[in-house]
């Protein structure tokens, strides 16, 4: 986001009606965001800002819940990645969450293609050479 754009909450976060703020702005992004809001031209924005924090990489244990948790969200029944795929999904994607998702993704369509019945670290590492991570 460029500062300029930022520079336009603090206009709209201090217009007033009877006494309450009528605009409340949730303002989420990645960690160059909290750089952004360091700068001493933004200050005011930041000071503006009631809390925000940073989106951290999920660990190893964090991404095997992740990728069980999504699983399950779309449907699955069982397991769909097997132990050695979990392992090469965390060291590919490297805890990000949305580089996780793009290549659990591309694995699961490269086990369809093979039909196979559960993501093997072979359909990973196909679905890593396809993909602009």
């Amino acid at each position: 986001m460029r500062p300029d754009v930022l520079g336009m909450f603090k206009a709209l976060t201090n217009f007033d009606m009877d006494s309450r703020l009528v605009l409340s702005i949730l303002l989420i992004g990645q960690p160059p965001l909290s750089k952004l809001l360091r700068r001493a031209d933004l200050v005011d924005v930041a000071q503006r800002l009631a809390w925000y924090g940073e989106l951290r990489p999920l660990s190893r244990d964090e991404t095997t819940a992740y990728i069980d948790h999504r699983c399950r969200v779309a449907g699955a029944k069982r397991e769909l990645f097997d132990g050695r795929a979990r392992e090469a999904l965390y060291e590919m994607g490297r805890g990000n969450p949305r580089a996780t998702d793009v290549l659990a993704r591309g694995a699961l369509e490269c086990a369809h293609r093979a039909r196979a019945e559960t993501v093997a670290v072979s359909h990973v590492v196909d679905a890593r050479a396809t993909l602009p991570l």
